[in-house]
């Protein structure tokens, strides 16, 4: 994500999960029985899943220039999980600590 300045603010995912995840995942949320998985429903799925990748820092690395020091990232914000009736798909964005100027000096990120 690229703020008003053009520096670099966060990295946003966006996960999709295989059917059978998917499958195990969504069994009893739909709390309503209406066959249709809001994203109220939806809602507490994607904070077990955003909270347990904590423990991993979400699998995201981020580097500027030759620094091999991953650079801090916030927790995760604007967080969701859509279902198009296949699969999952679970969306979040970790903010930046200090905002990189990518003009400045490369950006690397791992996933």
């Amino acid at each position: 994500m690229f703020g008003a300045d053009q520096k670099i603010t966060g990295i946003r995912h966006a996960w999709t999960f295989d059917e059978f995840y998917t499958a195990m995942a969504v069994e009893g949320l739909d709390t309503n029985k209406d066959g249709v998985y809001s994203k109220e429903e939806l809602k507490p799925l994607a904070q077990v899943n955003v909270e347990s990748l904590k423990d991993f820092d979400y699998f995201t690395f981020v580097h500027a220039g030759n620094d091999e020091t991953t650079l801090p990232l916030e927790p995760p914000v604007d967080y969701w999980v859509d279902y198009d009736k296949t699969v999952l798909t679970l969306h979040f964005t970790l903010p930046l600590q200090t905002p990189l100027d990518p003009k400045a000096r490369e950006v690397l990120v791992d996933v």
